[in-house]
């Protein structure tokens, strides 16, 4: 099945080819330990569960979801059943929505994101 890889260290967004295994997962986002972060209308994106602790990392954001990704992110989608599917955001709008940042930006959205956080939980 599709899924798109979002490589912040080339600042691209492709098309892959993913089998729905978790092999398949931590390959694309060369990783061992993932976390998934959802986005809209069932997506998520596979990440690094370890990535902003990794020196010389590189980052990204998609305008739907705030917090700051570090490493590789791998886009797939999931069914009623909780089973790995296809995307249904399109390779066109995840292009337009994905952000890179340099790790000075990556960090002030994090601080950004802990403050409302902090302040939502007063």
């Amino acid at each position: 099945m599709k899924a798109f890889l979002i490589n912040p260290h080339d600042h691209s967004v492709t098309e892959v080819d993913h089998d729905g295994e978790l092999a398949s997962i931590y390959a694309h986002t060369r990783c061992d330990c993932i976390c998934a972060l959802n986005l809209d209308h069932g997506d998520a994106i596979m990440l690094d569960d370890e990535g902003l602790y990794k020196p010389r990392q590189a980052f990204f954001a998609i305008t739907a979801s705030p917090p700051p990704c570090a490493g590789f992110g791998l886009v797939v989608g999931s069914d009623r059943h909780g089973e790995t599917v296809a995307p249904r955001i399109t390779l066109a709008q995840l292009q337009q929505a994905v952000r890179f940042l340099t790790p000075k930006d990556a960090q002030l959205m994090h601080y950004q994101a802990q403050a409302r956080a902090a302040k939502w939980a007063r």
